[in-house]
């Protein structure tokens, strides 16, 4: 049998090893310069006040979101910029009452014993094997 694998020559291996530098002593480098204390070098009068970087938007007109209310309820149309926000807001009002139903009932379940309820559907469906419309 031969070997599938062929061994390295020796003159090819090393024979020798490394190892890591020498460890050198600890010498910490010198501390950073302190910085100087600011002084004002020269001091400067304006004559205006100074600007406000972000300036109050001016406040809506009321007429205008009385027109865009009136023509929601009216015309069944949204501004196409309040369609995402009405979107959450129907999202929740629907989900706020289901989720208060089902987590009371878990919450029964859970902590007061109360046992799940099964539906036992119409009087004579299902009871052995035969089904509603059959036996007539």
């Amino acid at each position: 049998m031969r070997p599938t694998h062929r061994l390295l020559p020796l003159r090819t291996l090393r024979t020798y090893t490394t190892h890591p530098p020498p460890a050198r002593p600890f010498q910490p480098g010198p501390p950073p310069p302190r910085p100087e204390p600011k002084t004002p070098t020269s001091t400067t009068t304006t004559t205006s006040a100074p600007s406000n970087p972000n300036p109050r938007p001016e406040p809506p007109n009321p007429a205008r979101g009385a027109a865009a209310s009136l023509r929601a309820a009216t015309e069944g149309v949204l501004d196409p910029r309040y369609r995402a926000a009405s979107r959450r807001v129907i999202a929740i009002i629907c989900a706020v009452p289901i989720f208060l139903v089902t987590s009371w009932v878990l919450f029964q379940r859970r902590f007061m014993g109360v046992e799940q309820k099964h539906f036992k559907g119409r009087e004579g469906a299902v009871a052995e094997g035969v089904e509603v419309g059959e036996g007539k």
